[in-house]
């Protein structure tokens, strides 16, 4: 990023307007830009049909309404949804670079969630979708400046309801936007942004070809169909409560405040859901007094956590020493006959067959003796070792490229906010 422009950026973080630009009710913008609501720059009308239950595997290409918030961002050229032709022709039929606009959502942030139609056949959409077309504006810039913060407040403000909040046709309408009064130029910021995404998806797809390997290797070197060079030893099935000890957790009065400090990492289930591998931190924190007045124990740093209730299965190892809610199962391998993160890995695995284990209650759950009898297969300690650093190294190569998605996707909300702002101009 050039001079020019990070002086430009400073000085509209610090209030002022830079020379060429000019400030709008929605936001500054340059002067040579065009501004004026879509209802000036094209034509709105309303989807129709297409109940969930008409929906096919195969047949001629539709969009509803869930389409668009479950399976589209930004833009799209082909259709994922299908329907037979009796339900066709109680629909309303767009063409290539058709806005979609979502109708209804749970709250107002949601409302008038847009995708542009990029593809060349002709598709049929839904109800609850607002349709628009232009030929004056660029349909895929416009659909980019929807997700910016200008534009999602204008139309959280147009929204009505509440258990369900709606946005119609007339309130799209006067939706302000602002473009380069160069077709090319707003082409050009499309297509920048559009790139963008080819590299999000690429790496995408390439993260989950790499977790497939990885369940892959889970699924032969934890159950002994693979074995690692110069390993010939037999494997052992034993059940995990003869080579581990356990025990639950507890959660201390939350009305006494004095029980709540910075001295323990206290885990939750929601704490589990959102780590890694391993657990580090957790949002509430327990004082010595909040420990000593609740059932909860203190579990050594590399203790395996396990989710007894909600996300049955759930399993993460202490990077810290914690205690955790009783929701939590705390399961301490015997070092000489199993290794802790083999051990994870193992209950990982599992899963599947470990959640059909589950009692049948208000809250389906596991105990302490059904989570005891999990059959383990147990190679030698060295074995496990040895698998542990292969599976440690495709969760390492994983979380390399998770960051380097993350990555991707701040440079592209970044490139959005320059680009679709003006702040920076692009040559077409």
């Amino acid at each position: 990023m050039n001079q020019t422009i990070r002086a430009r950026i400073e000085q509209i973080k610090r209030g002022g307007i830079p020379e060429g630009y000019e400030k709008t009710p929605f936001g500054i913008f340059p002067c040579d830009w065009d501004k004026s609501t879509l209802k000036k720059l094209g034509k709105f009308a309303k989807g129709k049909g297409i109940p969930g239950k008409e929906m096919k595997n195969e047949g001629i290409p539709c969009v509803s309404y869930g389409d668009i918030y479950m399976k589209y961002n930004y833009h799209f050229n082909q259709a994922k949804s299908f329907i037979d032709r009796t339900t066709a022709d109680e629909s309303i039929q767009v063409g290539r670079n058709t806005l979609l606009f979502t109708g209804t959502g749970e709250t107002a942030e949601e409302i008038g969630k847009c995708v542009c139609y990029t593809g060349s056949d002709d598709i049929y959409v839904g109800g609850d979708i607002i349709i628009f077309s232009s030929v004056e504006v660029s349909p895929v810039f416009i659909a980019y400046q929807q997700y910016l913060p200008f534009a999602i407040k204008q139309k959280s403000g147009f929204g009505q309801g509440h258990s369900v909040v709606h946005i119609y046709k007339s309130d799209l309408e006067k939706l302000y936007c602002a473009y380069p009064k160069s077709k090319a130029e707003q082409e050009k910021i499309a297509e920048i942004l559009q790139e963008q995404d080819r590299l999000i998806e690429l790496k995408e797809k390439l993260i989950e070809e790499k977790k497939k390997q990885k369940q892959y290797l889970m699924e032969v070197l934890l159950t002994g169909k693979v074995r690692l060079p110069g390993f010939t030893d037999e494997w052992v099935v034993i059940p995990l409560g003869q080579v581990s000890d356990m025990s639950s957790g507890g959660t201390p009065l939350t009305s006494k405040q004095e029980y709540f400090g910075n001295d323990h990492i206290w885990v939750s289930i929601a704490d589990m859901s959102s780590s890694g591998k391993y657990i580090f931190d957790s949002k509430i924190k327990l004082s010595n007094l909040g420990l000593n007045n609740c059932s909860a124990r203190l579990f050594k740093k590399g203790t395996v956590l396990f989710a007894m209730y909600a996300s049955i299965g759930e399993c993460v190892i202490a990077g810290e020493e914690c205690c955790t809610s009783q929701a939590i199962l705390g399961i301490v391998p015997n070092t000489e006959k199993l290794n802790n993160e083999f051990l994870y890995y193992s209950l990982i695995q599992k899963k599947t067959s470990i959640i059909a284990m589950q009692q049948a209650s208000s809250q389906p759950n596991l105990n302490k003796g059904l989570v005891q009898s999990i059959q383990i297969e147990l190679p030698p300690r060295l074995e496990q070792i040895a698998i542990v650093n292969v599976l440690s190294k495709a969760d390492d190569e994983l979380d390399l490229l998770q960051k380097e998605l993350e990555e991707q996707k701040r440079k592209k909300q970044s490139l959005m906010q320059l680009l679709l702002t003006g702040i920076v101009r692009v040559k077409a």
